[in-house]
């Protein structure tokens, strides 16, 4: 296979070069959104979305303007963090299109690696949860146990599971399809802004249903706080991310569907040929 040959990616690892690009970069991408005003989402989601937009009309121009070198980071938020990126030569390679599956590791872990500087509070955290994983499976309850007999408090982490990431999973959706899902997250938005006054006060800053770590004004007591993440977290789960991957899927489906893109370009962002296929192709 030539360097100039076209080569697939998974979304997840388009998404990826975008969001390892520093936000002040994209000041100057102008354009919208979605034919339709998203009121609920920040500065730096839009940002961040209309980056994504750019990369998947124009890969070529987006990597020669905003180009960084996709280099192996640690983010200290998920169990399992991964190597180089692949780009795949064959489009129905089981590697492109196999499930992907994580875990986001407890608030709690992360606020304490970070209030103590310690990142071998992560690891530790890591090497325990890879040990007993095998018990999420069949005994669910034993797990659990151990978990509070561990780090004394109930399990909490979130299963991240994008079922066939890779592009087959949306050459089946159309345009109108993900239309009607975005406009319905955007009526749902509009109708929590006016019904909730968390949403309305808070919602801007969605994030901090997750971000234990970064403080709320002195003024707010403990089951306040509580009462606010919790249900940030809950609006962020339902409607913010899902109305951000939705807009994303939108971008795909409309200029690059196939998630196609040359060897070299990818290359020159540090990806790497995926062992399965390439070896097929030589």
């Amino acid at each position: 296979m030539s360097d100039t040959s076209t080569v697939f990616i998974t979304r997840h690892n388009a998404t990826s070069i975008v969001r390892r690009i520093p936000q002040d970069a994209f000041g100057n991408l102008g354009g919208e959104l979605y034919t339709k005003k998203i009121y609920c989402l920040g500065n730096s989601d839009k940002r961040r979305l209309l980056a994504v937009q750019a990369f998947f009309k124009d890969p070529k121009k987006f990597i020669a303007e905003y180009y960084v070198a996709m280099k192996k980071t640690d983010t200290g938020h998920y169990v399992f963090e991964s190597g180089s990126p692949a780009y795949h030569c064959a489009y129905d390679c089981e590697r492109l299109n196999s499930d992907y599956t994580n875990y986001e590791i407890p608030p709690q872990i992360v606020a304490k690696a970070e209030n103590e500087n310690d990142p071998s509070i992560i690891e530790t955290y890591r090497n325990w949860f890879k040990a007993n994983m095998y018990l999420l499976d069949s005994e669910r309850n034993k797990f659990s146990i151990r978990f509070f007999g561990e780090f004394k408090f109930e399990p909490d982490f979130r299963l991240i599971a994008h079922p066939n990431s890779g592009s087959t999973k949306f050459t089946n959706l159309d345009l109108s399809q993900l239309e009607e899902k975005i406009d319905q997250l955007i009526i749902s938005a509009a109708k929590e802004y006016h019904s909730n006054e968390i949403v309305r006060k808070w919602g801007n800053k969605y994030w901090l249903g997750r971000r234990l770590e970064k403080p709320f004004p002195s003024e707010i007591n403990l089951i306040d706080e509580t009462c606010i993440r919790n249900c940030l977290r809950q609006y962020e789960n339902n409607i913010i991310a899902p109305l951000k991957q939705n807009l994303i899927d939108y971008y795909k489906v409309k200029y690059n569907p196939e998630l196609s893109f040359e060897g070299t370009l990818l290359q020159q962002l540090g990806f790497i040929a995926c062992r399965v296929c390439h070896s097929h192709q030589k």
